[in-house]
């Protein structure tokens, strides 16, 4: 097996945390996992850190910007279409403003309970036992 075949998409994953709440937004319609809600972010860009694609991401989907506080977790995750994701994910505060929807359909401030209920993406879904230690 070649290089290809272990080849990531990596994500840059805001792990935004208000009190006991974690900011969640819900994918646009016609987009890949409509519907679903995640912790927001999106795909680094060649040569990029993940610290660097989460401010720019959080500035394109909310018009916000944020402080990138530490690393939470690195973790790497394959749905059912074979597709593979390297997530790193970094805990992170809102400077100033409020989050506006500029990009997805919805978001929430969600606490443990509340985020398990909501249809988390799967890869998302593996933070939170480790949110409910913060």
């Amino acid at each position: 097996m070649g290089d290809k075949s272990e080849k990531y998409i990596e994500i840059g994953v805001a792990i935004i945390r208000r009190g006991n709440q974690f900011l969640v937004a819900k994918r646009p319609r016609g987009k890949a996992f409509e519907g679903k809600w995640e912790f927001p972010g999106g795909k680094l860009e060649p040569n990029e850190l993940p610290e660097s694609c989460i401010i720019r991401e959080i500035k394109e989907e909310f018009g916000i910007s944020v402080v990138v506080r530490e690393p939470f977790k690195v973790w790497d995750y394959e749905y059912s279409n074979g597709k593979k994701f390297r997530f790193h994910g970094y805990l992170c505060e809102i400077r100033k403003d409020e989050p506006q929807l500029l990009w997805h359909e919805d978001m929430a401030w969600a606490d443990v309970v509340d985020l398990k209920a909501k249809d988390l993406l799967d890869a998302d879904r593996e933070l939170i036992p480790l949110l409910d230690k913060l």
